[in-house]
């Protein structure tokens, strides 16, 4: 019965409100985030095009070439270490809520991640590439016909140690293409 009220609560969500938004449109922008497991702040860019009102597909990039990170497993400081960070995800948004000013719904999707530790001597002491699955929230608010803020909340599961809580804020331009 729960799942059925949740189900009928979105439908009447996105379909009762007022979808205006502009299908095939790309969206170009930069954003900055804070991740939960290192000291620091990423930034990047951000590519989106909306498929239809109701959904959108992004390809984003966030990076810190030098993002400190401290491992809560020891107190020797000898463990605090810097880390070059460099991550591309493709995410698909799905907008549950689509009005001329506020979009916002769930998204799902990938990211990739390459990251070198380096000791507190300069010393690489573990790199890697890994792979994850993002769950997560977007909104986006239109400032201008062309102009929009957007924001969110992503956590990326990629391995134990290297998943991670995002929350993003970024800024962007449309471009209508028909």
């Amino acid at each position: 019965m729960k799942r059925l009220l949740l189900i009928a609560l979105i439908s009447v969500c996105a379909f009762s409100s007022n979808i205006q938004a502009q299908s095939n449109s790309l969206t170009v922008g930069a954003k900055g985030a804070y991740q939960s497991k290192y000291k620091g702040f990423l930034y990047g860019l951000d590519l989106s095009y909306r498929v239809s009102p109701l959904f959108e597909v992004s390809l984003s990039g966030l990076m810190n070439p030098k993002i400190f990170n401290e491992d809560k497993d020891f107190n020797d400081p000898a463990w605090d270490r810097d880390i070059s960070f460099y991550s591309g995800s493709v995410d698909l948004r799905f907008y549950l809520i689509n009005s001329d000013l506020l979009s916002t719904g769930p998204s799902l999707g990938a990211q990739y991640i390459n990251f070198k530790s380096k000791d507190m001597n300069g010393i690489t002491v573990d790199d890697g590439s890994l792979f994850g699955f993002n769950i997560g929230w977007h909104a986006q608010f239109m400032v201008t016909e062309n102009f929009q803020i957007n924001g969110g909340w992503r956590y990326t599961n990629a391995k134990e140690e290297q998943s991670y809580h995002a929350i993003y804020l970024g800024v962007g331009y449309t471009f209508n293409l028909f």
